[in-house]
């Protein structure tokens, strides 16, 4: 095929925990650049003083702006998810600047609608159900955020893709809970981006997906509308991995020998 991506796109598995990392967004050249540290040893506030409620998402932005938060919110819980069937939910956050304090709460994704997720059909076992590891992307070429997210019916860990859009990055049309991927197995982990030409991928861990060692790597190309897979994948040889982040180094381009290329089928 042609190129994976122009600017190298390096999946970097990770065995536990998914990193925040950035989507393919349009840039708004006209936001000064500033140094914002982000330190694990000191929480990240809202603006109303509170740790920020978002975890093993990613940012999108800036947006008009703005950049915005996606991640999994758990309230008052603490991670323990034996037998809960309620949470975790997805979260958005906005800021314009990334700094603790500035990040103001925009509300969970599944009620931030009307009519809500829970009145769609796409959620066919509402209320249940528990939404994992989030990753969301801005299309240049649709105008809108498109989000992807783990999908299980009950506690972890058996689930398909979620999928919904935006207009505005905060409320997001359900356009399904039920997208599977090429490899038609149990996936979580997804890391979402969208080539200069438009051509969108997921990579994610495939579970115990048939002829291939468990929680395998793989790449999926998307539909052109960036709601499904198109049914043409790729895998990379490791397994064992909890989730997929996927990294845009700037200016650099597959070379030869296969450099920055996906194989036929990809």
């Amino acid at each position: 095929m042609t190129r994976l991506v122009s600017q190298l796109v390096a999946v970097a598995a990770v065995l536990c925990g998914c990193g925040v990392h950035h989507g393919h967004a349009a840039i708004d050249h006209n936001i000064s650049a500033r140094t914002v540290s982000i330190s694990n040893l000191e929480p990240r506030l809202d603006t109303e003083g509170r740790v920020v409620d978002a975890h093993s998402g990613n940012i999108v932005g800036p947006l008009n702006g703005t950049y915005y938060l996606y991640g999994e919110w758990y309230g008052v819980g603490n991670f323990v998810v034996t037998g809960n069937k309620a949470l975790p939910r997805l979260a958005v956050y906005s800021s314009p600047n990334l700094t603790s304090g500035s990040w103001t709460f925009e509300g969970l994704l599944h009620n931030n609608t009307s009519p809500s997720w829970e009145e769609s059909p796409a959620w066919p076992w509402q209320p249940d159900g528990t939404f994992y590891s989030p990753s969301a992307v801005w299309s240049e070429a649709r105008q809108k955020v498109v989000i992807f997210f783990t999908a299980s019916q009950g506690e972890c860990c058996t689930g398909l893709w979620g999928v919904a859009q935006s207009d505005d990055a905060v409320h997001f049309e359900l356009v399904t809970m039920q997208a599977t991927a090429s490899l038609n197995c149990s996936l979580d982990g997804s890391s979402l981006f969208i080539d200069d030409n438009g051509t969108g991928y997921v990579a994610y861990t495939a579970m115990s997906a048939a002829g291939l060692k468990d929680h395998t790597v793989a790449i999926d190309r998307l539909s052109p509308d960036l709601l499904s897979s198109s049914g043409r994948s790729t895998t990379i040889k490791d397994s064992l991995v909890r989730c997929v982040v996927v990294v845009v180094v700037v200016g650099f381009a597959g070379g030869g020998g296969g450099g920055g290329r996906c194989k036929d089928g990809a």
